[in-house]
């Protein structure tokens, strides 16, 4: 994860289930952050392997006004690719994604 107040890269744990994707502390293996899936209203990532990956939430989100996530992962297609069967397998909805050069969050 990426902190927004300082830009440097915090280590946290993803973990998909049908209905949340929580980011987990790796070592307290504490949850710091629980989305459910239904606030996800889209997904971009660059075209280049620099691995980001922001999760645009809805406005009305159960997050409150945490706004958006910017995470960096070594598995991004994996992980897209998760997301995306998730949602079409639980909520029949494809998910929104976004492949650009730049983007903001």
């Amino acid at each position: 994860k990426v902190n927004r107040a300082s830009g440097k890269t915090v280590p946290r744990l993803l973990l998909l289930t049908t209905e949340h994707l929580v980011l987990a502390d790796p070592k307290a293996a504490q949850p710091k952050t629980v989305l459910s899936l239904s606030d996800i209203h889209s997904v971009s990532v660059t075209r280049f392997s620099d691995g980001f990956l922001a999760l645009h939430l809805k406005e009305t989100s159960t997050v409150g006004a945490k706004g958006d996530f910017l995470l960096v992962s070594d598995h991004l297609i994996e992980l897209v690719t998760r997301l995306h069967q998730t949602l079409l397998d639980t909520r029949a909805q494809a998910l929104a994604l976004s492949i650009t050069d730049h983007f903001s969050t």
